[in-house]
């Protein structure tokens, strides 16, 4: 679980017109929430935490650290698992983090995801 101060801290790595590179510095954030990151990539731990807890706000803030200093090969079984939950709304940075992790379960799970879409929302 992580607490509000580090969602908040999280969402200062986000890059936007005013802060091109985040209103916090890489280094910055890894020494303010070392427990975000595991070998300099997010944290499975934590991901999996956000995920059992159902924390909507926790999942966005995590998907933030993993844009920014990576995912894990490990993630792809937990970032697939959240792809149908109902109670976030990171269904298209959920697509975007499977993407780049480019692994054969990321693809079936994206797959399966778009079969899964059109079967409820025929044309």
């Amino acid at each position: 679980m992580i607490s509000e101060k580090e969602k908040q801290l999280c969402c200062k790595l986000l890059k936007t017109p005013k802060a091109p590179e985040g209103e916090i510095a890489k280094e910055e954030f890894a020494k303010r929430f070392p427990a975000s990151l595991d070998g300099g990539r997010l944290s499975t731990k934590l991901l999996r935490s956000a995920a059992d807890e159902r924390d909507a706000k926790a999942l966005s803030s995590l998907l933030i650290v993993g844009f920014t200093f990576g995912f894990r090969e490990e993630q792809v079984s937990i970032l697939a698992g959240l792809m149908g939950q109902e109670w976030h709304f990171d269904h298209e940075n959920l697509v975007e983090a499977l993407d780049a992790l480019r692994s054969r379960a990321g693809l079936d799970a994206l797959v399966h995801a778009t079969q899964r879409n059109r079967a409820h929302n025929p044309p």
